[in-house]
């Protein structure tokens, strides 16, 4: 229980709690965040023709990891936009940060 509300900061909304108590302490844009976690699902598509097309099978397997954790790290960014009090913004942190090392790397 935390003291500064009186019950678990996992049972607040944004109607009963304070953007303060939350995890992050703003609200992400949901426009852009699917617009984002779309383009992204596409591109997944794009590189999984091409990598069957061209049999880049090595290429495919980076390539696929990084751009599925890209789509979580969104879906959790839409998610924190409805409700940031829960722990999505861990998801949203770790996926962010793996994925651009399994882009490029």
């Amino acid at each position: 229980m935390d003291d500064h509300i009186g019950f678990p900061i996992e049972n607040c909304t944004l109607s009963t709690c304070p953007i303060l108590y939350a995890y992050v302490r703003y609200q992400p844009d949901i426009g852009g965040n699917i617009f984002l976690m779309l383009l992204f699902t596409v591109v997944l598509l794009f590189q999984a023709v091409f990598a069957i097309r061209f049999r880049t099978w090595v290429f495919l397997v980076g390539m696929f990891c990084g751009l599925v954790l890209e789509i979580i790290g969104y879906g959790a960014r839409i998610a924190v936009h409805f409700n940031p009090f829960r722990s999505a913004p861990f998801v949203m942190l770790d996926t962010h940060v793996a994925s651009p090392n399994q882009l490029t790397g």
